[in-house]
C-alpha cells in the first residue's frame, strides 16, 4: 500500500493492471497543494472494461502528463471507455478538455468517455463548448454502467 494512503488506495502492480476494486493514487503536481486523481477497472459482459478515473482539484495542461499516463495505465489494464468522475474538480481549463478529447481518439471508434458527477460550473463549460454529443454526461457510475453495457452492474 501507499505510503500515506487510506485503506482504499492501492498502488498499480507492475503490469500496469488495475484490479476491479482497487484504487491507485498519485499526487498532482505544480499549484502547491496536493491534488488527487485516483482510477481503477471495472468489468463489464464478457470481457469488456471500462476505467473509472476520479480528479480532484484543478484539471489544466500543467496535469496533462500525469492525467494521460492514468489513461495510458489503464488501456493497458483492457479499459475502452472511461468513466470521469469530476464531482471534487473545482476548475477545468480548455487545455483540460484538450487532454479529454485527445483521449477519445486514443480509445477509437468503439471508445467512449463519460462525464460523471459534474459540479454546475463544469457542466456548463461543457454545454457551452457543445461537447454534449461528444462526451456523455451521466449522473454517476451506476448511470454509466447502464450507458455502457444497457444493465446496472
Amino acid at each position: 500500500m501507499a505510503t500515506g494512503a487510506t485503506p482504499d488506495l492501492y498502488d498499480a502492480p507492475s503490469s500496469g493492471y488495475i484490479h476491479a476494486a482497487s484504487w491507485h493514487s498519485a499526487p498532482w503536481c505544480g499549484g502547491g497543494r496536493r491534488r488527487m486523481f485516483r482510477h481503477r477497472i471495472i468489468e463489464g459482459p464478457g470481457d469488456t472494461r471500462a476505467a473509472v478515473i476520479e480528479l480532484r482539484g484543478s484539471f489544466e495542461s500543467r496535469n496533462a502528463r500525469e492525467f494521460k499516463a492514468a489513461v495510458d495505465i489503464c488501456l493497458e489494464g483492457g479499459a475502452r471507455n472511461l468513466i470521469l468522475d469530476l464531482e471534487h474538480v473545482h476548475f477545468m481549463g480548455s487545455s483540460g478538455f484538450a487532454v479529454i478529447l485527445s483521449c477519445l481518439e486514443r480509445l477509437g471508434p468503439e471508445g467512449r468517455i463519460l462525464l460523471s458527477r459534474l459540479p454546475d460550473r463544469v457542466l456548463t463549460v461543457v454545454e457551452m463548448l457543445g461537447l454534449g454529443p461528444v462526451l456523455d454526461i451521466v449522473a454517476d457510475e451506476h448511470e454509466a454502467r447502464e450507458h455502457l453495457w444497457g444493465e446496472a452492474r
